[in-house]
């Protein structure tokens, strides 16, 4: 007797996860049913259920077949709608063959489409005749046609040979075309020579063109040296330039010392510059120290600037610890410190919770804050429902809810 009491009162405590899990799992099919999705599972609908779906199912059918992607079932259309799509369908292979994109099917054209579509398609093949693409049919040109084409590619052969680009036949330019060409091939390789280019070939190049291109690389040749980048040949320097190129040097060098970026040779450096620098450096560590960088040395402040220092980390950790970002280091907060830190940390755990159940630690919450979100959750799935959207759960309904969103859904044209 007290087994079958038992027995009793576990299913009655159990009986509530029980049906809304089942009940779940039927909206979730419903669900799936309605999108199309393979899991779906037909027996397991509802008469009401097995109606929206196969309203679903000829709709998204019928989209397919106006819109032309996923399968269309001709045969599942009723008889307007399958002389809609039967026009819309036309219209769609008219279009492709007019354009001549997508797939065009000669024998769906009337007379009159077939005349349009055959203008068309010679207007399409001169067009890529003239712009010299492969889909050229040259046996449909007329003889004016043959003509423009065979214009168009010679023009095209000369804009090409001019500008140093791939195709270029030069036994197809006329004499004039010919020494423009080369005129233009002559400036291309100055202007390469000019700038160091590889492709640089001296030898086309005349005796005042040589002096130029010998006088533009010695220029750059020093540019490079006095600025300490590129190429930079010291041998090729004249005894002035080589010590302008010194003073360079170290007046670079001396830069890269105070502001403590490129290479540094303190060797190098005069006494007042290396006074400088090390007045620099010390205020370079100092900013460090203060803004917690890696690259702090605390060996070399002094006890007033390790003090600043200590007060402004402890500063910046309580401000770590309370906004929750940034490294944050709990042991070094006082008492008041962390119970600040922890009712902040409430907040934003509050309201990470009001914003998305995904991120909700809800053992860190209080039992009316737990209370609040869960009829701020039922508010939401219920006018979910109401409005019918597919993120409805309906488990979670009252009864008079329930019905209400049933009238509500019974009451909507279709």
């Amino acid at each position: 007797m007290k087994s079958s009491l038992w027995s009793v009162v576990i299913c009655l405590t159990f009986w509530p996860a029980l049906a809304s899990a089942q009940s779940s799992d039927i909206t979730e099919n419903f669900s799936a049913c309605t999108h199309g999705y393979t899991s779906c599972d037909h027996t397991q609908l509802t008469q009401s259920q097995a109606s929206a779906v196969a309203l679903a199912e000829h709709r998204r059918n019928l989209s397919d077949c106006t819109d032309f992607v996923g399968s269309c079932d001709h045969s599942k259309l009723p008889r307007p709608e399958a002389d809609a799509v039967a026009a819309i369908e036309h219209r769609h292979n008219f279009s492709n063959c007019t354009e001549g994109l997508g797939a065009c099917d000669h024998t769906k054209l009337n007379p009159h489409e077939a005349n349009t579509v055959a203008a068309m398609e010679r207007q399409h093949n001169f067009a890529n005749c003239s712009d010299g693409y492969r889909d050229c049919d040259r046996a449909k040109l007329t003889v004016a046609e043959t003509h423009s084409v065979d214009r168009s590619a010679q023009q095209r052969n000369f804009s090409n040979c001019s500008s140093g680009l791939d195709p270029c036949e030069h036994s197809k330019l006329t004499l004039l075309q010919a020494r423009a060409v080369a005129l233009a091939e002559h400036q291309r390789n100055l202007s390469e020579c000019t700038m160091g280019m590889g492709s640089c070939d001296r030898s086309q190049l005349t005796a005042r063109e040589t002096g130029a291109v010998v006088t533009a690389t010695h220029d750059r040749n020093v540019e490079g040296c006095m600025n300490g980048y590129g190429d930079c040949e010291r041998a090729k320097l004249t005894p002035s330039e080589t010590t302008a190129m010194a003073v360079a040097e170290h007046k670079r060098n001396v830069a890269q010392c105070r502001e403590g970026y490129g290479d540094c040779n303190h060797s190098l450096l005069t006494k007042q510059e290396t006074e400088t620098v090390a007045v620099a450096e010390r205020s370079r560590n100092l900013s460090d120290c203060r803004y917690g960088m890696e690259s702090c040395d605390h060996s070399k402040l002094s006890a007033q600037e390790e003090s600043a220092v200590l007060a402004t980390a402890r500063r910046r950790n309580i401000s770590n610890c309370v906004e929750g970002f940034g490294s944050c280091d709990p042991s070094k907060l006082t008492g008041q410190e962390t119970s600040a830190v922890a009712r902040a940390e409430h907040q934003r755990t509050l309201a990470s919770c009001r914003n998305s159940a995904d991120f909700c630690d809800h053992s860190k919450l209080t039992p009316a804050e737990i209370s609040e979100l869960a009829a701020a959750e039922h508010s939401r799935n219920y006018a979910a429902c109401a409005n019918g959207y597919s993120y409805c759960d309906r488990s979670q309904l009252t009864p008079a809810e329930a019905a209400k969103v049933l009238v509500k859904g019974t009451s909507t044209p279709q």
